[in-house]
């Protein structure tokens, strides 16, 4: 019995020193093989980096910092590292109004809606518009949105057309239906300039004799097809152009929403979410 216990004895401390040494051995190994170190940022990412350092420098004059921001804003990854210092209240409260107007031009979607959590647009009643996610959700009634589109607080109907109302300057609205669910339109609504229609890019074009125009172009050649602002077409002869500009902006005034309350909005974008009755529509006057 005696022989047998020292045989359970030697082979558990046989045991415990295995296990030692190879806890050891392990440590040994991760000692002369260190895990690998991260890789560095992009190109791409130092220079974003580089940009939120001098957003966040207090010591950095306003204009640097104004441009570093919209630097930032322009740019999927860069309006979601803004959105990411706003959540966590690391955004300079003197760049806030800033950032609530560059971020909403961002050509991504996802980033607009995230930004409205954060930078909440006025409306004409005062009241800050509540999230994307939120407006969605808020019934219209397309009664009163028709109203509104034909009213002038809202002015639709001074550039677009919808059936046989309003007018042919800007895109037309019929069939938005069909390529904006209820969120995108709310947000084209919103952020016009964040999502230009293609053929509506609006152009600056100087003459060489001085005079400055702007509208769409519609055609090139020998002779440049221009649709000016006003909704009239202009044929400008190529070689009288000295320079043409494509603007970044829409047209349509950033802040057009804020001429509406947020009932008002989801109203109108009830109406255009409706088929148009062509018969029974009378073109606006």
């Amino acid at each position: 019995m005696m022989a047998s216990l020292t045989r359970l004895l030697l082979a558990a401390a046989l045991a415990g020193a295995m296990d030692l040494m190879s806890s050891t051995w392990a440590g040994s190994a991760q000692s002369l093989n260190p895990p690998p170190k991260p890789k560095p940022p992009s190109e791409e990412q130092a220079q974003l980096n580089a940009w939120q350092k001098t957003l966040l420098d207090d010591s950095k004059p306003l204009p640097a910092r104004e441009a570093a921001l919209a630097q930032l804003a322009a740019s999927k990854t860069g309006g979601l590292m803004l959105i990411n210092l706003a959540s966590q209240k690391k955004l300079p409260p003197a760049l806030t109004e800033a950032t609530a107007e560059v971020i909403s031009r961002n050509s991504d979607l996802s980033v607009r809606a995230l930004a409205s959590q954060y930078f909440p647009r006025p409306s004409r009643s005062g009241q800050a518009f509540p999230p994307l996610a939120q407006l969605v959700k808020l019934r219209g009634d397309p009664r009163r949105g028709r109203e509104v589109f034909l009213s002038n607080t809202a002015s639709c109907a001074a550039c677009h057309r919808f059936g046989r109302e309003g007018r042919d300057i800007g895109p037309d609205l019929t069939q938005v239906s069909t390529k904006l669910d209820r969120a995108g339109l709310l947000d084209s609504v919103l952020n016009p300039s964040a999502a230009l229609t293609f053929g509506y890019e609006p152009w600056l074009i100087t003459l060489k004799d001085g005079e400055t125009l702007s509208g769409f172009i519609l055609a090139n050649g020998e002779n440049v097809l221009l649709k000016e602002i006003s909704g009239e077409p202009r044929v400008i002869p190529d070689q009288e152009i000295a320079q043409r500009r494509q603007q970044l902006l829409s047209t349509m005034p950033d802040n057009i929403a804020a001429g509406l309350t947020p009932q008002e909005l989801a109203d109108v974008v009830e109406f255009l979410m409706q088929p148009p009755l062509l018969q029974n529509a009378e073109p606006v006057k």
